[in-house]
Formats: C-alpha cells, sequence, structure tokens
C-alpha cells in the first residue's frame, strides 16, 4: 500500500481532486494507493466528488477533520499565504499513528509518474526525505540564523517522504513544537524550516525530478545538468503564480491536462473566470484558440527545451517555431486581457 497525505481546505479541495486525478493517472495497475487528507470542517459534498475519482483508479480514503487550535504560540513567520491548517503536518505521526511510512505532498502540484518508487525509497536511518533548494534561494546566512548547519541543504518539503515509524521513536513531534517555539519570528516557511531545522542529521536528499519547481528550471544555472535533463516526475507549482489564477504560468498545460479529469473541473473554471475572461461572447475562432490553450502551452514548451539543446539548423529552426508560437500566444492573452 502507498500512502499519501494532504491538508486541505475545503475551498482548496478542487486544486487538491487535481493533483489526485494526476496520481490516479499515472499509477501502475500494482499500485495500491490510500488518501489520508486532513482538513478542517466536513464537506460531504466535497467528499462525494472526490469519490468520483475512483471512476479512473481504485483507492482508500480517510478524511481526518480537525479543528483545535495547535498547543503552540500562535505563527510569526513570513508568509500570510500559508494557512494555519498546514501546523497539522507537524502531528502527522500522531495523527496517522497506524502508519510508518507517508508521501506527504502539497495541493498545487501534478504526478507524472507511479509514487511507487518513491515510496519504496530505503527510509531506515532517515526521518524525512525531500529535494534541495538552490542556495540563491536560502543562503547560508539565513540556515545560520535558524541553526542549520552550512554543510547540510535546505530542502523543499511540499513533496515529502515522511518516515513516521522513525518520528515516533525519536519523539519528533516534540522537537518540532520546541523548534517553533525557539525560533517564532525567524523562520520563514513555519513547516518546512522547522522540519529542515530538526530533521537536518537524519534528511535524505531527493533528486530534482521528484520536485521541479518551474521557478527554478527558468534558470538552469541552479540546477545539475543531469537535473536539467532528467524529465520531472512531480511539476510543483511552489510561488505565487498558480496555473489555475495565472494564465500563461509556466508548465500549467500540465495542471490544465488532469484538470479536465476532476469532478471539480468546472468550479475551477468558474472560481477564475470571473477576473480571467472577457465581458463578451467569444467568437468561435477565439473560443477555439481558448480552448487549444494548454495545447499550445505545451508545444512551446518543447519547442524550448528543442532549440536550447540542439545546434545548427535545427536549433534555429526550432527557435523560430518557438517564436512563432510565443506570438500567438502572446496576441490570445492580450485579446482576453490578461
Amino acid at each position: 500500500m502507498i500512502h499519501i497525505g494532504f491538508f486541505v481546505s475545503n475551498e482548496y479541495v478542487k486544486y487538491m481532486s487535481v493533483a489526485m486525478a494526476s496520481i490516479l493517472s499515472n499509477a501502475s495497475n500494482e499500485d495500491d494507493l490510500a488518501f489520508h487528507i486532513i482538513t478542517n470542517t466536513e464537506n460531504k459534498i466535497n467528499q462525494e466528488k472526490i469519490n468520483q475519482l475512483k471512476q479512473i483508479k481504485d483507492f482508500q480514503i480517510e478524511w481526518k477533520i480537525l479543528n483545535q487550535s495547535i498547543p503552540f504560540e500562535i505563527r510569526k513567520d513570513t508568509r500570510k499565504d500559508i494557512p494555519a491548517l498546514a501546523n497539522y503536518s507537524l502531528l502527522i505521526s500522531s495523527v496517522f499513528s497506524n502508519i510508518d511510512k507517508i508521501i506527504w505532498l502539497d495541493s498545487d502540484l501534478i504526478v507524472l509518474d507511479s509514487l511507487a518508487e518513491l515510496y519504496n525509497t530505503n527510509m531506515r536511518q532517515y526521518s524525512i526525505a525531500a529535494c534541495p533548494w538552490p542556495d540563491v534561494f536560502q543562503p547560508d546566512s539565513y540556515k545560520q540564523q535558524i541553526s542549520i548547519n552550512q554543510k547540510n541543504k535546505y530542502t523543499n518539503t511540499g513533496v515529502l517522504l515522511a518516515n513516521l515509524k522513525k518520528w515516533r521513536k525519536d519523539k519528533a513531534e516534540e522537537k518540532l513544537l520546541k523548534a517553533a517555539h525557539d525560533f517564532s519570528g525567524i523562520y520563514k516557511f513555519h513547516c518546512q524550516c522547522l522540519f529542515n531545522i530538526v530533521f537536518q542529521n537524519s534528511l535524505l536528499y531527493l533528486p530534482q525530478k521528484w520536485n521541479y519547481r518551474p521557478m527554478i528550471w527558468l534558470n538552469p544555472k541552479q540546477v545539475s545538468p543531469t537535473d536539467l535533463l532528467t524529465p520531472p516526475k512531480i511539476i510543483h507549482y511552489a510561488n505565487p503564480t498558480k496555473p489555475w489564477s495565472e494564465i500563461g504560468a509556466e508548465k500549467s498545460e500540465y495542471f490544465w491536462q488532469y484538470a479536465r479529469l476532476s469532478p471539480f473541473y468546472e468550479d475551477i473554471i468558474y472560481e477564475n473566470s470571473r477576473t480571467k475572461l472577457p465581458a463578451f461572447i467569444p467568437s468561435k475562432n477565439l473560443l477555439r484558440e481558448i480552448l487549444s490553450y494548454p495545447d499550445k502551452l505545451k508545444k512551446l514548451s518543447n519547442y524550448k527545451w528543442k532549440y536550447r539543446l540542439s545546434i545548427g539548423k535545427t536549433r534555429k529552426k526550432y527557435k523560430q517555431k518557438y517564436k512563432n508560437l510565443k506570438k500567438q500566444i502572446n496576441d490570445l492573452k492580450r485579446t482576453l486581457g490578461a
């Protein structure tokens, strides 16, 4: 059994459903999947809609309704867009006391392959596994502020493999809550920083394919050639620009590919159309352009990498194709007022 966890508010369930659709679509026939969802209020309609995803592939699901306060002082991190519900990430070893290992995911991501390889990672001596951030985002000066040894890397824990059995053995939750108190007003990203502080000496670094963040890959100098050329297995929209709210967000075509499989697809369109769609009825040609937009983005991405990785006439050909398609996309964005 592959155990997968999310924390999500009822307002964000629709986006989590897209992540789940991608997981189910790319799971192998041998994958048995169990989802564990922490939320703050019960919503039967949302739960029934999530169950419709079983049309893609069958799965087990457990909902934990947790609305009591966490026993430590009010958070003082700098990210006001991270919900208080995220606090429960610190307590997953006790909330899910019958599970020894879990893949804990943010909801703003897409999975492009079976998660079995990740789940089967040998974690015997490690508490967590995660992908490092480039040093430019969390420099040594910040690591020093939060007592992370300079030889250790700071990681993004939006994709986290957690050894909950070791957490319980090491009384990790007590250490996490203590760190939340000790570094209050200093840490930037709450649970992520706390995981990096407490688990810095029992942290396994994962290949970047398990947490491809478009904002990093826009600057190839920040990743190794191996990572740059390795196809991602998870695309994580770990920045304020989300594919459902911003036309042309990097790698948004993958989000919309799986959004079409979600029972919340129309809700996602409606929620974001009030400020993004024009206040006129589009012509048939314009409507056709709008519907083909995700495919255009995917093709644009392919052209970009083909011209970057080729030479001579081939490079010139794909560079021109990229420029032409980029112009079409920009024209469409101007028409929509994006």
